[in-house]
């Protein structure tokens, strides 16, 4: 009876959240965020080793891949990059695929160089974790087993009658990666119609000798494919890329053509590189965005074309390097979230660098010849701003769309419906970890006080309101909870720290009104970062600076702030209490629990 229970609300929460999918999962937007003041920004992000990816989650973050396997993570859009993550250890096989429907982003990993065999990695929780996943890839209709390294990032279809098919360009290196090889070899790809269990492998490209490859879905649905070509039959142009499309989902390609205004590596090898490709996400327009080298010899000069009309003309280009640049990745910013309106490019260079530019650094480059910037983008561009769309989203219950955020959602529906609880521990990643770093605490202080970890990594306000209307009542009101969420309404949404503000006190309200005798301790925003000068320290700040009066008048209401008990004298938050600067070590949860102790005996 528990199991059907369960399973009935799940199904219960899955369909109420239908609706949701189209706000959080929005993947397209205006243009006006990409324009603006030019800027560009680089960082160094990994020191050695080679074979990048760079992909957004769905919540935004950005993730950089590297030889080994390995990821950095940013949350704020890319201004700083948090520590290494393993993905599986092998040699790197590009691809890496966001899935636009639930999140989940796959990773594939060689035993060594092509032609080998390969693990695909899977993350249900925006690239923090890895585990193996069983697929099964199919071979072409010549027999012929799909290489995965070293293409360019996957897609999720969103148009038409293969919408939510994921696909990622893929190469078939013959007997060998050699030369005497090359007429042979040629790339395709593969696309899973199930979530990434089953993949199918395409028709070859309508060439051989190709190398690493590209895909975009543009706005009628068609597939753009643009690839490295390694060698090319005599008389035809060996210096530029070849180009096709689908159709039918990528199950098929024509329409070959050879690309005259994009280089393919350095005029000196007639060799190609891999480059990178990205059809910024903007409704009814497909602006792409290409990078590779202009050189007449080496793997130096890096630099960004843009097309206006989904490939068919590269109007601009602009120089991002003179330095070392070779194999390159590109993608672009999430609406609603920090990364929107950045184009993000992991290039090989003195390690791997990544490079951050809005499209208005890009059109005030070089014209090619090769066609004209179109009048709507200078209109655009001289448009006044419109004002946010929704500014009340920290206060509007919204779900997630991950898998694992519903199972654990399930999860605390079953115990809140069984079990006898006295304390709600409420929040995001930070209360979550409770179950991990923080769980020799939670046995000693809370298991007895019979809490319940309502933290979900990765939650704004929004979500836990959202999560509390579903909820069972339980047996008896709990005689206690604590809140602590907000710091992700800053560091990962887009909104200000007093609208984040608003948020926590929504979710007292929502408390209240669900538990009207229930004590509540609500505490201030942790710091994160170690840094006192930090952005996000500050936007903290201001966030716990709004409470007092926001929570004033609200009955059974204590507001408590612990943060400076994390600090060192001089205000820097210590790696030994928070690791990563933003979740605690086992003694931070010790700190933390110490801290709240006084008031819990009150409450309880």
């Amino acid at each position: 009876m528990k199991t059907t229970a369960i399973t009935l609300t799940t199904i219960a929460v899955l369909t109420a959240c239908g609706a949701a999918f189209a706000a959080e999962g929005n993947f397209e937007g205006a243009l006006k965020p990409f324009l603006g003041e030019p800027k560009l920004e680089v960082q160094q992000v990994f020191d050695n080793d080679r074979f990048p990816n760079v992909v957004v989650a769905t919540d935004g973050s950005v993730l950089a891949f590297w030889g080994g396997v390995k990821v950095r993570r940013s949350e704020d859009g890319g201004a700083t990059w948090g520590p290494e993550v393993p993905v599986g250890k092998g040699h790197m096989g590009g691809g890496v695929t966001v899935n636009e429907r639930n999140g989940d982003i796959f990773a594939f990993v060689g035993e060594h160089h092509p032609p080998t065999s390969e693990t695909v990695y899977r993350s249900q929780d925006h690239g923090r974790s890895w585990s193996v996943m069983k697929v099964e890839i199919k071979p072409d209709s010549k027999g012929n087993k799909p290489e995965m390294h070293m293409n360019e990032h996957g897609i999720t279809l969103m148009r038409g009658e293969h919408k939510g098919r994921l696909i990622r360009p893929t190469r078939y290196y013959g007997k060998a990666n050699a030369g005497s090889e090359w007429p042979n070899h040629y790339t395709n790809a593969i696309y899973s119609d199930d979530g990434g269990t089953t993949w199918l492998t395409s028709e070859p490209f309508p060439a051989n000798g190709t190398g690493e490859a590209t895909v975009a879905e543009l706005s009628d649905g068609r597939i753009y494919y643009n690839s490295r070509r390694h060698w090319t039959p005599e008389g035809v142009n060996n210096l530029t890329r070849w180009t096709a499309s689908s159709d039918d989902g990528g199950a098929t390609w024509k329409d070959l053509s050879m690309c005259e205004a994009l280089p393919d590596g350095p005029r000196d090898t007639g060799y190609g590189l891999m480059g990178g490709l990205v059809r910024l996400p903007v409704k009814d327009r497909d602006i792409l965005i290409f990078s590779n080298v202009e050189t007449p010899a080496g793997r130096n000069h890096g630099t960004v074309w843009a097309s206006f009309d989904g490939g068919k003309n590269w109007p601009l280009k602009r120089l991002v390097t003179e330095g070392a640049f070779a194999y390159s990745s590109l993608t672009a910013g999430r609406p609603g979230t920090k990364s929107e309106g950045w184009i993000y490019l992991l290039s090989e260079g003195a390690g791997g660098q990544m490079t951050r530019f809005n499209l208005s650094w890009l059109l005030a480059g070089e014209k090619t010849g090769n066609g004209g910037v179109p009048q709507w983008i200078a209109e655009e561009a001289k448009a006044p701003q419109a004002p946010p769309a929704d500014d009340k989203h920290a206060v509007t219950p919204a779900c997630r769309i991950e898998q694992w955020w519903f199972a654990r959602h399930a999860e605390k529906i079953g115990e809140m419906s069984e079990r006898d609880i006295d304390l709600l521990m409420i929040g995001d990643s930070i209360t979550h970890s409770f179950d991990g770093a923080g769980a020799k605490v939670w046995k000693e202080f809370f298991e007895p006080r019979k809490a319940i970890n309502l933290g979900f990594g990765g939650d704004r306000t929004q979500h836990v309101l959202w999560r509390l209307d579903h909820l069972p009542q339980p047996k008896k009101a709990p005689k206690g909870a604590v809140v602590l969420i907000g710091t992700n309404n800053v560091g990962w949404g887009s909104d200000t720290p007093r609208q984040a503000a608003e948020g926590i006190q929504a979710v007292v309200r929502k408390l209240q009104t669900l538990y009207p005798e229930t004590k509540i301790l609500v505490l201030a925003v942790f710091p994160r970062r170690a840094e006192p000068d930090h952005k996000f320290r500050k936007q903290i700040n201001e966030i716990n600076s709004y409470l007092p009066d926001l929570l004033r008048d609200l009955k059974n209401v204590t507001l408590l702030d612990i943060g400076p008990k994390f600090l060192d004298e001089k205000g820097f938050l210590p790696k030994e209490i928070m690791p990563d600067t933003t979740h605690p070590s086992e003694k931070g949860y010790e700190i933390w629990a110490n801290a709240m102790e006084p008031e819990l005996k009150k409450m309880l």
